[in-house]
């Protein structure tokens, strides 16, 4: 008899090519597709029509969902009334959930949302997966890019209702569940950890576009690099203070490349180079391709990440893959992402940026530790299979679904 499967469909809420966040969701595909596992058959669905084309470069075949405006606003008046007779009311007057309509035709068992997606609050007969990758408007709300236009209500009421209700949760660590779990009191049994893999760039290496990448940007080896878009809490200030410092008390003059969308902050740091007259020192590139990232990463002195948001980021797994050392903010959680393999600088003291810059400067081989140290590491935080967990979830959902209805 052949083995019983859940059909799950995995839906794709968030453009592709924009963050690292989007990165880990392709990741996480290619994980689902290339899966010996037996317990599950994948459908891949997405809100966002840029998406298909960019999954079927990978071999995914990805069904739409109509995202319109009216569509969404059905969708949203819907999942606000929870009378029993109010809800079949509007059934019989606008028939199914257009969502859902559109799982059931592919007779979809469980929903897997590979991002934070409120998405999930539109479901009303089926059951899901969500994934969280932070809880940062709840650890810095000060920063604007979680308290304007009511960001942090909104984020909190899609908390609040799509935990409680979903069969499992995947956060990107240990420190990360227990955030979760402490704040918005969860099981501990249905919080799963995954940690954050790097891009797929890595993996796919040539000489030739290394050499024609630094030509194009006219860099030269040994630059600080940072790859994050232009968000406050991204603290890219900070380094243009520790490369102020390094000029001003150490007369040592070190080459920045910022790579990454503007969200909002590139004129302020923009502005903020020029007065400190770093102008010659710093190169915004802006969005890069993936094939670029390869030569960037190996060509610089280091990666410098004074991010306020985690509890884990995606730039230092690439570092680590391309024997780069990285400076890390030493911040719970970002610090124990990987421990005793990064330069912890103190957030509130630029000066220690600078002052570790220039023994790593300084001292080759101390580069070099921190470089071995990183390739232990890397190889100890990435031995779980991805899809080895989403089967024990559908396995364990699949005992429970056999009790009201045959799946085939």
């Amino acid at each position: 008899m052949e083995e019983e499967k859940i059909k799950l469909g995995v839906v794709f809420d968030q453009l592709l090519s924009v963050g690292g966040g989007f990165q880990q969701a392709l990741n996480i595909s290619k994980s689902l597709v290339n899966s010996s596992e037996v317990s599950f058959k994948v459908v891949f669905f997405t809100i966002y029509k840029e998406n298909i084309e960019a999954l079927k470069e990978i071999g995914i075949n990805c069904i739409y969902i109509k995202n319109n405006k009216i569509t969404r606003a059905i969708l949203k008046i819907r999942s606000r009334f929870n009378d029993e007779l109010l809800l079949k009311i509007i059934n019989k007057l606008f028939g199914q959930n257009l969502f859902e309509k559109i799982l059931t035709k592919e007779n979809i068992n469980l929903v897997y949302f590979i991002s934070p997606s409120s998405w999930s609050n539109y479901l009303e007969k089926t059951n899901y997966i969500i994934t969280v990758w932070d809880l940062c408007h709840r650890d810095f709300p000060e920063f604007p890019e979680v308290y304007e236009s009511r960001i942090f209500e909104r984020r909190e009421s899609f908390f609040n209702n799509a935990l409680r209700r979903a069969v499992a949760i995947i956060v990107d660590s240990n420190f990360g569940k227990e955030n979760l779990i402490r704040r918005y009191g969860v099981d501990d049994d249905r919080v799963y950890v995954q940690p954050f893999s790097p891009a797929d760039f890595v993996n796919h290496e040539t000489l030739s576009i290394n050499n024609k990448c630094i030509k194009n940007y006219e860099l030269k080896p040994g630059y600080i690099f940072y790859p994050a878009q232009f968000w406050p809490h991204k603290n890219h200030i900070y380094i243009l203070d520790a490369a102020e410092i390094l000029r001003e008390k150490y007369k040592t003059l070190i080459n920045i490349v910022f790579v990454g969308s503007n969200k909002g902050n590139q004129g302020y740091i923009k502005d903020m180079i020029n007065e400190k007259k770093l102008g010659k020192q710093v190169k915004i590139l802006g969005f890069v391709k993936n094939s670029e990232m390869n030569c960037l990463y190996k060509n610089s002195l280091a990666l410098v990440m004074p991010t306020y948001f985690g509890p884990t980021n995606i730039p230092p797994l690439e570092a680590f893959h391309h024997e780069i050392p990285i400076f890390y903010s030493n911040l719970p959680g970002i610090r124990d992402q990987l421990p005793g393999a990064a330069v912890l600088i103190n957030l509130d003291d630029p000066e220690s940026l600078a002052v570790k810059l220039m023994e790593i400067i300084n001292n080759p081989k101390l580069r070099m530790s921190l470089i071995n140290n990183a390739k232990l590491v890397f190889r100890e935080s990435h031995d779980e299979n991805h899809s080895l967990m989403i089967s024990s979830i559908c396995k364990s959902y699949l005992r429970k679904l056999k009790c009201s209805r045959e799946i085939f």
